[in-house]
């Protein structure tokens, strides 16, 4: 899963050596142009420029046809930009109900990702609900990946079903009952705000963190960081130290000028 796709795309464009053209890397890249204010016909150029640009493979002219597929999905789709999303008392609460550490750590995982995927709904037309619902899209081998749940199917449909029998989820098939969608009845956004994160990757770290009371907040953007000691006097997350020592540098390098 990209959870920010605003680096992604920098990252992208930094590749000279595609071995083949995929749609999603384009379609991040068509979605990035527009996020920067470019128009269709500008987004379509930059696209070319790019594929022209690789190293491996030859930008061709019948290769334009997937730069016209990536731009037909970016009209459909806005650019995923990470944003502060958090975890209330009363969730942990009823996760920590559970009674089971693992089973714990992938409920975490699931709510954390359900609302981060809300928070950055990427849709240009985004479904409405009368009341807020939260709702798991994704697949649950996903799921279990984040959550670094390694155990076999068999025992991942316990884990499943041991929640949803608590009433915490209900597994909701589609119209068609090709797909589940899973409904989080564990949500409680009025509830004092306990955890915060801007990005998801990762987040299993954070539950275990909370269960070893080893949390504290960044002093400068506000998420949850992890003490390396219970009375570690880390103040800052890792991004925001890096560019306080960049500017300090930076500002050391004007006074000697």
């Amino acid at each position: 899963m990209i959870f920010d796709e605003l680096d992604e795309a920098k990252k992208i464009l930094k590749n000279k050596d595609l071995e083949y053209f995929k749609l999603s890397l384009l379609t991040i890249l068509a979605k990035y142009f527009r996020y920067l204010g470019k128009g269709w016909k500008e987004t379509k150029e930059e696209l070319i420029k790019y594929c022209s640009s690789q190293n491996i493979i030859t930008f061709e002219s019948q290769d334009v046809k997937i730069i016209d597929r990536a731009i037909t999905n970016a009209k459909k789709y806005l650019l995923r930009v990470p944003v502060m999303c958090y975890i209330t008392e009363k969730e942990l609460w009823e996760i920590e109900t559970l009674n089971d550490f693992k089973t714990e750590r992938v409920f975490f995982v699931m709510i954390c990702l359900a609302k981060y995927f809300m928070e950055t709904n990427t849709a240009v037309k985004p479904k409405t609900y009368e009341n807020p619902k939260l709702i798991f899209w994704r697949g649950t081998s996903e799921l279990f990946k984040e959550a670094r749940y390694s155990n076999n199917f068999f025992d991942r449909n316990i884990l499943i079903g041991d929640i949803q029998d608590r009433g915490y989820i209900e597994t909701v098939p589609n119209d068609k009952r090709t797909k589940n969608s899973i409904y989080i009845n564990t949500y409680y956004p009025e509830s004092q705000p306990i955890i915060f994160f801007k990005n998801p990757d990762k987040i299993y770290k954070l539950y275990k963190a909370y269960k070893d009371d080893r949390l504290t907040i960044c002093e400068e953007c506000g998420i949850s960081i992890i003490k390396t000691q219970p009375n570690s006097p880390i103040k800052y997350c890792e991004k925001c130290s890096y560019e306080r020592k960049l500017k300090s540098n930076n500002d050391r390098k004007r006074m000697k000028n």
